[in-house]
């Protein structure tokens, strides 16, 4: 049970923090993959959650938005969710995604959706690495 919790803990700093810890600890790889794609959507979900409010109180007491706004706004709100919901999770963690993606004025929904489908997308990716044994230590 222990071994399951810190997994998932890892996995809702970073995706690649818990692979390390999954092979270690002998972890079933479909297990692996419901853990982890779990604890990350729901660390992406609360970060979105918490930095969307503090967002809000920010830009009521500043009266900005978003940090950056004009061009950055507009390309954000036109295809740069998608990327950084799909991709960044993989680089930065779910966690870092979220608060990077909320600061840069993505759209909260749109941006948990993608960090949703991006958390999936690269457990299930993990998984199949674990299941195919391309992943894997020496001695197992």
């Amino acid at each position: 049970m222990s071994a399951y919790l810190l997994v998932a803990l890892l996995a809702a700093v970073d995706l690649w923090l818990a692979v390390p810890a999954t092979l270690a600890l002998k972890i079933d790889p479909l297990a692996a993959f419901f853990l982890i794609a779990t604890t990350s959507s729901v660390g992406a979900l609360l970060t979105i959650f918490c930095a969307s409010k503090a967002q809000l109180r920010l830009a009521a007491r500043f009266g900005s938005a978003s940090f950056f706004g004009g061009r950055t706004k507009k390309h954000m709100d036109k295809f740069g969710t998608a990327g950084l919901g799909l991709m960044a999770p993989l680089v930065l963690g779910p966690l870092l995604t979220c608060v990077c993606g909320v600061a840069l004025g993505a759209k909260p929904r749109q941006l948990a959706m993608y960090a949703v489908a991006g958390a999936v997308i690269w457990s299930g990716l993990i998984y199949f690495l674990l299941a195919a044994q391309v992943l894997h230590f020496p001695g197992r």
